[in-house]
């Protein structure tokens, strides 16, 4: 496909009558631009064709150029014909070194590059993990590129005169002739004899310290003495790569190791990445391929043998064992078989075959242009239309990476996930792609640091169910991005309008399960979550089950349990202080309940109304709360926002009685509770007090502590009884001063995470001053502290992108001291818009207007 594709790209460029662009010809074969890109690089590096040094760029036929290489070597694997590639690919033939190697290799260029002729390194690792295929790896790379002592490579194993020093350091460093009996001549040693070259030392930890030291100071000084030698000094450019399978800091002289920039870890074979390992055994197979002049082809399941067993001797071990298995096949196969196929199974018609040859990376070129083109996707795609962006991304590179491929590398994790979700849902998922789009997620993956951590915040909130679900199908301790590329390719097959978490739990080994997939099947969504628990469990055995179910999820909206237990009472109590929302549990588990169930949650119907729905229409027992919380709380919530939510419960964490509740709340939504349930003198019974930075009218005998208002009056010990049933009276002067702390400008500065306190702070300072004398207004102390203090931080919060809320009232229609008050802080704001480059929504807007509309009134100031 590569082939023809790049002969039609020459074509294209050749016949054309004007100058293609990588637009123009990605258009022209229906491919990608970024898959066009690759291929018209790859031909430019053949020398084929030649691009413009011009924004943007034009393809144009290399000078004395044209088709002909293509057909002259149309029976290579790429068909081309082309100029040697300018830099060096020696690294592409080690395994690991797009991927998990990828960082250590750089490192390694790095130091083999570094003038005049490199730097030493140290190879670390168990018996057979490739340190000498390594080190001759590197041998190529150096002759490749041309660089410095890049002659010749020198192999010498510091275990076989171990036991012998002084012959081991005449070997290494030469001798003069007399140096010791038999010594007749001067001898060069291996130092000298690599001069220009390059001297491998494996084993290097049996050196004795003597000879440690000797080397050390040829690394030092690049010259050492033959033994015997008391005047001469030789000189040597020679590279020195060493290896050890021991701990070097404890095996070597501590002057020698120092001396030494780079210790390269290789891992054991059964420690690297699953596609590395499958690589490996393909690799090594082909190798014998090779060797016997036969095609192979092998059983999977001997594939998944090879691949997941533990070996003393890593890749030495597995090598022996392929060529075994080759050598006992090719005993009892067909000599004039061009084919040899290897199997564990008795009967060959039951095996499922790979050929080894389709089990090899992909080009190195066509991943990384897939983890860019991916990178892109995932850092500049908004979160609703990621799943779009994937699947389009997916349709791109299936041409690159088939899907038999990508099986053979994941095919146990996408089984049991696929179980699983059948498990679930009672049905594989409606998109037939989604499972090749997840195992390309997965292969050609960024590496980006911090990546997936952001991408899980993000789909927290857009995809909370998919989250949920992806948490089930991949158990355990899966990697970040393992986890994450599941959500996104999720974000499609479930409902994310669906408010409420659903749990079935049951004794049995599998009755909650058949009755989730039933259930979910039957509604064609995904609602129901299942718990399996034992026959002999306690109800303290499930409430701990149901706790570790409850921390992915987020039960702000409500919970609802079907159980075929009893003591609903007691497992309530101890579920609902880990809930948010409310909770309901009903105890009649059954298929026809679990869909009457689900299909109330499918109406959207308020939580509410599904209880009012189970006390009217059944006779089975449930157990709910009606109210805010059944445990005792204080909420805690400022117009300011979340920052200062979360650092006024921090700061009362250290004094409130530890059995009462901390609550934080956005202020809008507690607002909108208390208007809801105004009437209702019970639903905040549980409730101790309001914590708060602005004045609230709230219903019945909640108490409100604003905390502005203590501050106004701090010389009043009188305002801290407020807090008597809920601090110790020995502790509230201390909770004052803390209090003060915070209202200062120097509590500010502690919680703005990223403005420099200083200039932000003058800068609203003043804003301030300007909004006194353009509405001839005065404001107090505290006030005018808390309107620093919030906007300072709506800056910081606008700056990362903060939630936008609908405004409750007609800000055009809002005045203060019979001057429009919208156009008028827009005004003043501006020039805070302008510095930071940002837009102060009218939500902040709003806000700001509250918290002055807070403020007493004082002589001649009026608000309307």
């Amino acid at each position: 496909m590569s082939k023809d594709l790049k002969k039609i790209l020459v074509d294209l460029i050749e016949s054309a009558d004007k100058s293609l662009t990588t637009s123009d010809l990605s258009q022209a074969i229906d491919r990608s631009r970024s898959v066009t890109s690759l291929y018209l690089n790859e031909l430019e590096r053949d020398g084929l064709i030649e691009k413009t040094n011009t924004r943007p760029v034009y393809w144009l036929m290399h000078q004395d150029k044209g088709i002909a290489p293509l057909e002259k070597e149309a029976d290579k694997e790429l068909g081309l014909q082309g100029k040697s590639k300018e830099t060096s690919q020696a690294f592409d033939q080690f395994i690991g070194a797009e991927a998990s190697f990828s960082d250590q290799i750089e490192e390694i260029k790095a130091v083999l590059s570094y003038p005049p002729i490199g730097l030493p390194l140290l190879l670390h690792g168990n018996s057979g993990v490739g340190k000498s295929y390594l080190a001759h790896v590197i041998a190529t790379y150096l002759k490749e590129e041309g660089l410095a002592c890049s002659e010749n490579l020198i192999v010498f194993n510091c275990a076989d005169y171990a036991n012998n020093p002084e012959l081991l350091s005449s070997v290494l460093f030469g001798y003069v002739k007399g140096a010791f009996t038999g010594a007749n001549m001067d001898k060069a040693g291996l130092i000298e004899k690599a001069n220009n070259g390059i001297l491998f030392l494996d084993e290097v930890h049996r050196l004795s310290m003597e000879n440690q030291e000797k080397l050390f100071q040829f690394l030092d000084k690049g010259y050492f003495r033959r033994l015997g030698e008391e005047n001469h000094l030789t000189h040597s450019r020679a590279r020195l790569i060493l290896a050890t399978t021991e701990d070097p800091k404890k095996v070597l002289l501590p002057t020698f190791y120092r001396r030494i920039p780079l210790v390269v870890d290789l891992k054991d074979f059964h420690d690297r990445p699953r596609y590395e390992r499958i690589t490996l055994v393909s690799a090594l197979f082909k190798k014998e391929a090779e060797r016997i002049q036969k095609a192979i082809m092998i059983d999977e399941s001997l594939l998944d043998k090879l691949v997941n067993q533990q070996y003393t001797g890593n890749i030495g071990t597995l090598s022996n064992e392929i060529k075994i298995v080759c050598a006992q096949a090719l005993r009892q196969a067909d000599p004039n078989d061009s084919l040899l196929k290897i199997t564990l199974a008795e009967r060959s018609d039951q095996v499922k075959w790979v050929d080894v040859n389709q089990t090899l990376v992909q080009s190195t070129q066509h991943i990384q242009v897939a983890k860019e083109d991916l990178e892109r996707i995932l850092t500049s795609t908004a979160m609703t239309d990621m799943r779009v962006a994937i699947h389009s991304f997916a349709h791109r590179f299936r041409e690159l990476f088939s899907g038999e491929y990508l099986a053979v590398l994941y095919r146990k994790e996408i089984k049991a996930i696929k179980e699983r979700f059948c498990r679930m849902l009672g049905a594989y998922p409606k998109d037939d792609l989604l499972f090749y789009e997840l195992m390309l997620l997965w292969y050609v993956h960024p590496e980006t640091a911090g990546l997936y951590d952001y991408l899980l915040g993000e789909i927290r909130e857009y995809f909370p169910r998919a989250e949920s679900l992806a948490y089930q199908l991949l158990p355990g301790k899966p990697s970040p991005y393992q986890l994450t590329c599941l959500m996104l390719v999720l974000a499609g097959e479930v409902d994310e309008r669906i408010e409420y978490n659903a749990l079935l739990v049951a004794h049995g080994e599998s009755t909650a399960t058949s009755i989730q997939s039933v259930a979910n099947r039957m509604l064609h969504q995904y609602i129901f979550d299942a718990i399996n628990v034992p026959l002999d469990s306690s109800p303290e055995d499930i409430i701990e089950e149901v706790k570790e179910w409850l921390i992915e999820r987020d039960t702000e909206k409500g919970v609802i349990m079907i159980v075929d237990m009893g003591s609903l009472t007691q497992i309530y109590k101890a579920l609902k202080p880990q809930i948010n929302g409310e909770l309901l549990v009903v105890n009649n588990l059954t298929t026809a309940y679990a869909l009457e169930i689900g299909q109330l949650i499918l109406n959207k119907e308020p939580f509410n109304n599904l209880i009012e729905h189970f006390k009217k229409n059944s006779s089975t027992d449930i157990q709910y709360f009606e109210g805010f919380d059944n445990q005792p709380n204080v909420i805690i919530t400022s117009i300011s926002g979340p920052e200062i939510n979360a650092s006024i419960s921090q700061l009362l964490k250290k004094y409130i009685q530890t059995d009462i509740k901390l609550i934080e709340m956005d202020y809008t939504e507690l607002v909108d509770i208390l208007n809801r349930h105004h009437e209702n003198q019970n639903y905040f019974s549980s409730t101790v007090a309001i914590i708060t930075t602005t004045p609230m009218n709230v219903p019945g005998n909640i108490k409100v502590i604003n905390l502005t208002e203590i501050m106004q009056h701090r010389q009043d010990f009188s305002y801290l009884e407020q807090f008597k049933s809920l601090v110790p009276i020995h502790s509230r002067l201390d909770l004052l001063n803390e209090l003060i702390y915070f209202f200062s400008k120097e509590g500010l500065s502690d919680r703005l995470e990223f403005l420099n306190p200083d200039i932000i702070i003058t800068q609203v300072e003043n804003v301030i001053n300007k909004f006194e004398m353009r509405f001839n207004y005065t404001l107090n102390s505290q006030i005018k502290y808390v309107l620093i203090m919030h906007t300072a931080v709506l800056v910081e919060r606008t700056i990362l992108g903060a939630e936008d809320y609908e405004v409750p009232l007609p800000l055009d229609q809002v005045y203060i001291n019979d001057k429009m008050f919208y156009p008028n802080i827009k005004s003043i704001l501006f020039e805070l818009e302008q510095f930071y480059r940002i837009k102060i929504s009218d939500w902040e807007i709003y806000v700001i207007y509250e918290i002055i509309s807070s403020s007493e009134d004082d002589e001649g100031n009026s608000k309307e």
